[in-house]
């Protein structure tokens, strides 16, 4: 597994045993990177380049430290739309809070 993205070097910083994007990000933290025009959540940019592909279509990419701006590919992991809503109920998040 690689490391993050080349490009976000400069825009990260280690807490903990979290390695956290310091650009922009959404209002729930989660960091939005802009390449080519087109805007991207960073954490899915860093799955997809630790793992050297793309992150397939209808999936998502969840953390385990349960810290939106983490880039750390050891802390994210591909999940259906299924997990992700089992993920969030058992963390508290979502509408059934």
């Amino acid at each position: 597994m690689r490391s993050i993205p080349p490009e976000f070097a400069d825009k990260v910083k280690a807490k903990g045993e979290c390695l956290l994007w310091t650009g922009a990000k959404t209002i729930s933290g989660y960091g939005m990177s802009k390449k080519d025009g087109i805007i991207s959540f960073t954490h899915r940019v860093s799955w997809a380049y630790a793992n050297e592909r793309e992150v397939p279509k209808g999936m998502f990419i969840l953390h385990t430290c349960d810290n939106p701006p983490c880039l750390l590919p050891e802390h994210l992991w591909l999940a259906t739309y299924g997990e992700n809503k089992f993920d969030m109920a058992e963390r508290g998040y979502g509408k059934n809070k």
